[in-house]
């Protein structure tokens, strides 16, 4: 993996961050739960972590600051108010203006004057804030009362947080200076998961001085953290680097044959990597004797790994070696909660696969290769006459066949990816034009090709904002109008005969056909006497330069939003 693609890894990792924390904010800005909270600071501490690896200063001083807010709104879920959303949210964009800003002028150390003001001003709203928090006065009897009356059960809940010992065998691979990634750099980000408690270097590996590559790493580490965090987030402090290298991890819960894998997956010398450990207060003297006496155990695995022809040769590390061993709860079975968790992770990582769409279309490709070619093969199978022929080839013809249909089906795309950003338009909107909405959404798991996924976003939105502009009335106005001052939304996908339909509805006012008709005749489409059926006057509306409004404002007026919708939704064969 070169830089590029680790520097794009990061980028990508960052975005899906984000949209965790966008859909956090808003789930807090109806219920505000500790759990979303924690969820939250949990997302901006990951985002901190790896901009800190990838050496990202501005993003990870800028993480730092939005962090430290909601430390103090997950320490103390009441400090948080539905009003903080607003500045949350423009937290979130700067972050993803920041990473690629950050990225794209690394070299110069430079980012553009309007990101640099935006962080200021940002951190500068961050700081009142918390400034606000730090003065705000001291809890009531009452809710004294309710936290002591809760004490027993927190006391409980607080078992499952003490700070857990974690043994870390780290060997980075040899080219991971060359692809950018400084090891130091992720022993480092540890800090920020609790404390290092010691750090011992392993040089076995150092050639002399004339084979010595300054561009390659030979030093491997043995490290000692105390945290509170699960062996899952200390994994995944390793996630860019691990790749080709060989990561361990062990709890106070690793049972003995856990470090015996350990120690056969090691390049070290035996002797000497127990003799290292005993350097270290973490595993006890105790256990390292046993562990001794475990040797020629540990000396048949590695046997194993490097003759199996399904693994490296010598020269290399085993794949396998990555794994990593996490301490089961007290009172459990070790090893079986070792391949209890093991497996969870295995499961989440099938769910999901993130795969480049090159590929992905690559592959489409040859698949569409393979059918052209099956249909030369069953015309000479056809010609030859031969019974058997013609058999296997009706059944690669089906099994391409069936291989056609899977890989198409990669290309499909749920449109509540779609959907779900339409909750930042509204909400953003809502705002800044003083009206109250809900946004309702049916059939988010209706799929589409991942080309027409792409581009319908931008016309569903120009449709979203007109409908906010022009349909939903302001509260005032509903209410007079005998409706609840919250309008209504509503996005719908669903198939109808070999076709899906999407759906933008509200509860507002409706189009003003007089309206319309009146900008008609200014602009010369129609005679001010003419009759037209309003199913005509509705297709004025998609004229380039129509819009029924006299002033240009964010939202409208210049009269070219559905034109963009008319042309985009039928360039893709599809209709308005």
């Amino acid at each position: 993996m070169d830089l590029n693609e680790i520097q794009k890894a990061f980028v990508i990792e960052i975005r899906d961050l984000l949209d965790r924390v966008e859909d956090s904010l808003f789930q807090l800005e109806q219920n505000t739960t500790p759990a979303e909270l924690d969820a939250l600071f949990r997302a901006l501490h990951t985002i901190k972590g790896n901009s800190g690896i990838f050496q990202a200063k501005r993003l990870e001083s800028f993480a730092h600051n939005v962090e430290s807010l909601l430390d103090k709104y997950r320490n103390d879920p009441s400090c948080f108010r539905p009003s903080d959303v607003p500045l949350l949210l423009k937290c979130r964009d700067h972050i993803e203006s920041l990473s690629s800003a950050e990225l794209a002028e690394g070299a110069t150390g430079k980012i553009p004057a309007e990101v640099e003001s935006q962080d200021q001003e940002l951190k500068t709203r961050i700081s009142e804030r918390l400034e606000e928090l730090s003065v705000a006065p001291a809890r009531t009897s009452e809710i004294l009362e309710n936290e002591i009356l809760s004490a027993p059960e927190q006391s409980a809940q607080g078992l499952n947080h003490l700070p857990e010992r974690y043994h870390i065998s780290f060997r980075p691979p040899a080219d991971a200076m060359k692809a950018g990634l400084e090891p130091l750099n992720f022993i480092r980000f540890l800090k920020n998961l609790g404390t290092i408690e010691c750090v011992l270097p392993l040089a076995e590996g150092m050639p002399g001085a004339e084979n010595f590559n300054p561009q390659e790493s030979y030093l491997g580490y043995e490290i000692l953290l105390k945290s509170v965090e699960p062996g899952e987030a200390v994994e995944d402090a390793f996630e860019f680097i691990k790749e080709n290298g060989i990561l361990r991890i062990h709890s106070s819960a690793s049972s003995l044959p856990d470090y015996v894998e350990t120690i056969a997956a090691l390049p070290e010398n035996r002797q000497r990597l127990i003799a290292v450990w005993r350097e270290m207060p973490f595993p006890t003297q105790d256990w390292l004797d046993r562990l001794e006496g475990k040797l020629p155990i540990a000396s048949e695995l590695q046997t194993t790994h490097f003759a199996s022809p399904e693994t490296p040769s010598a020269g290399n590390p085993p794949s396998n070696a990555a794994a990593t061993s996490i301490g089961a709860s007290p009172g459990k079975d070790p090893s079986s909660a070792v391949e209890r968790k093991e497996g969870e992770r295995s499961n989440v990582a099938h769910t999901s696969l993130r795969v480049d769409a090159s590929r992905l279309d690559a592959l489409i490709n040859l698949v569409g290769e393979l059918v052209i070619q099956s249909q030369s093969l069953k015309q000479i199978s056809r010609a030859t006459k031969d019974a058997s022929l013609e058999a296997s080839t009706d059944t690669i013809e089906r099994l391409i066949e069936d291989l056609r249909q899977q890989s198409m089906s990669l290309r499909m795309v749920e449109i509540g990816t779609v959907f779900q950003k339409m909750r930042r338009v509204v909400h953003d909107a809502s705002l800044n034009l003083n009206k109250k909405i809900q946004l309702r959404l049916q059939g988010e798991d209706t799929e589409l090709d991942r080309s027409v996924i792409e581009r319908i976003q931008d016309p569903m939105i120009h449709l979203v904002r007109n409908s906010i502009d022009h349909g939903l009335e302001v509260p005032e106005e509903r209410l007079a109008a005998g409706k609840g001052e919250t309008g209504t939304i509503e996005l719908r996908a669903y198939q109808d005969m070999g076709h899906v339909v999407v759906e933008i509805a509200d509860d507002g006012r409706g189009v003003n056909l007089e309206a319309v008709k009146r900008r008609a005749v200014e602009k010369g489409i129609m005679v001010e006497d003419q009759h037209v059926d309003p199913n005509q006057l509705h297709e004025y509306i998609f004229h380039p330069g129509f819009s029924t409004r006299d002033t240009v404002s964010e939202y409208s007026g210049r009269g070219v939003g559905l034109v963009v919708v008319k042309q985009g939704i039928e360039a893709l064969g599809g209709s308005v």
